[in-house]
């Protein structure tokens, strides 16, 4: 966040993640080649932040993990084959993603700001 001052009366409020946004107005995303990796079984919990060495990538090149697709409905996703015919889904494979709109955060911005831009005009002088 950059506060405005007399001199520069514009404030800023941003985020260094790109990511962020699609948060913020969601998105459809439809790769132009190959598919989009959702993880699966490849952390203990949603919030759990995944491992660089079980990106899909970097999974690929173990021996145990193949691509393909199992199933009556023919689920494709990356396997690790577990034990004898045991396999773990670590991603399921989409040909496209819905990330929904998860924040207000414009909403949220213009209300702080008209909560208290007489407080910090006032602060200023």
């Amino acid at each position: 966040m950059e506060a405005a001052t007399l001199s520069l009366p514009v404030a800023r409020v941003y985020s260094v993640d790109p990511w962020m946004a699609k948060q913020e107005s969601g998105e459809d995303y439809r790769p132009a080649h190959g598919h989009v990796a959702i993880p699966a079984e490849v952390r203990r919990s949603e919030k759990e932040p995944i491992p660089l060495g079980l990106f899909p990538r970097r999974v690929m090149q173990r021996r145990d993990v193949f691509m393909g697709k199992i199933g009556r409905k023919e689920t494709e996703g990356i396997f690790q084959r577990i034990g004898p015919g045991q396999l773990r889904i670590l991603y399921l494979l989409k040909r496209e993603k819905h990330t929904p709109e998860r924040w207000d955060f414009a909403e949220t911005v213009e209300k702080i700001v008209s909560e208290r831009f007489e407080e910090h005009l006032r602060n200023e002088r």
